[in-house]
């Protein structure tokens, strides 16, 4: 069970970072993922921290509104 919950955390950060690839490349006109993926990694880890924790939370906050 212990083998399991590891496995499936560590997929979280890669997973929380193609959603943030994802929404960036959807609002943002004339530009693909992979090129969303360059910028990205161009960032310094603290920013690419940040804006996959902005990206998250607003899906969030979004959730909660339209679920109301």
């Amino acid at each position: 069970m212990i083998r399991e919950f590891v496995r499936a955390t560590t997929r979280i950060p890669n997973a929380i970072r193609v959603v943030t690839i994802g929404v960036i490349a959807g609002v943002w006109p004339g530009r693909d993922t992979s090129d969303i993926a360059d910028w990205l990694d161009a960032q310094s880890p603290g920013r690419q921290t940040a804006l996959q924790a902005l990206v998250i939370g607003g899906l969030a906050t979004l959730a909660v509104l339209f679920a109301q």
